[in-house]
């Protein structure tokens, strides 16, 4: 099931055909979304802002490379790749398993660890210049950061700055010089000059967001278990808008889900 929303300064404020707009969710809608086994994926496709279920069988990531990367550097696997100058940065997220972040030449025959910590994300943010996500949030521990790589003299990818996040990043998105962050804890952005600001808090820490786009109004689409939130610019702020399949408008927990009524079940 797909559904594609037209970008435009009259449809931009329209939901996507197939979903509703809800109130902002109380407490127990949020707990009985935390069970929930739906996932929702956001993208851009062809100037649309398109939602579909998301298949975690399937990463885009590993269509990138013409090599497969050793197994014994990424022991849960790999998620993220980068192309770049002179080859591809390619980073692993295992959750508590831990993760990995290497540097690899073209043919990828050589290679070499830039870090250890998961990565949530990569983008190239100039000719010579990689942003990397990294963090970590699992039972109590909130820990994350932002790291710049920068290719030295010698040509060598190395560390040039990291800087904190309040919490480990879950899913983001890069617009010409500005990369947008969602957190456990906060919507963030990463601006020119390596600045990192957090602009507002977030409650979706408990919804495991997974991907983010900004449309052509500059609404940022961010897709998670269950909903799907519209952050629209308001100024320096945000105004947040909650969206799910119409069939599930009046959703109620039902064991260890929500339930939707108008179909008595969850949405397909």
């Amino acid at each position: 099931m797909i559904f594609v929303l037209a970008l435009g300064a009259v449809m931009a404020a329209a939901p996507p055909e197939g979903w509703g707009q809800i109130p902002e969710p109380p407490e127990a809608l949020l707990d009985c979304a935390n069970r929930s086994m739906h996932e929702w994926r956001v993208s851009l496709h062809e100037g649309r802002v398109r939602i579909e279920p998301d298949d975690r069988s399937q990463s885009s990531a590993k269509q990138q490379l013409p090599f497969k990367p050793p197994a014994k550097l990424f022991s849960t696997g790999w998620s993220h790749a980068l192309a770049v100058k002179d080859g591809y940065f390619v980073g692993s997220n295992g959750g508590e398993w831990g993760g990995a972040l290497v540097w690899f030449s073209a043919n990828g025959k050589k290679h070499r660890q830039l870090a250890k910590e998961n990565v949530a994300g990569l983008a190239a943010v100039g000719p010579d210049e990689v942003l990397s996500l990294h963090g970590l949030n699992h039972l109590g521990m909130r820990r994350g950061s932002v790291r710049w790589f920068k290719k030295g003299a010698d040509g060598q990818w190395a560390l040039s700055e990291e800087q904190s996040l309040d919490a480990g990043p879950y899913a983001f998105t890069a617009t010409g010089d500005v990369a947008y962050v969602v957190t456990a804890e906060s919507l963030t952005k990463v601006g020119p000059g390596h600045q990192v600001k957090l602009l507002e808090t977030l409650p979706v820490w408990q919804l495991y967001p997974n991907s983010m786009v900004v449309d052509s109004g500059g609404a940022l689409w961010v897709g998670m278990r269950h909903f799907v939130v519209r952050l629209v610019p308001n100024g320096e702020r945000f105004t947040r808008e909650w969206f799910v399949p119409r069939n599930c408008l009046q959703a109620t927990q039902a064991g260890r889900g929500c339930a939707c009524p108008a179909e008595g079940r969850t949405p397909k």
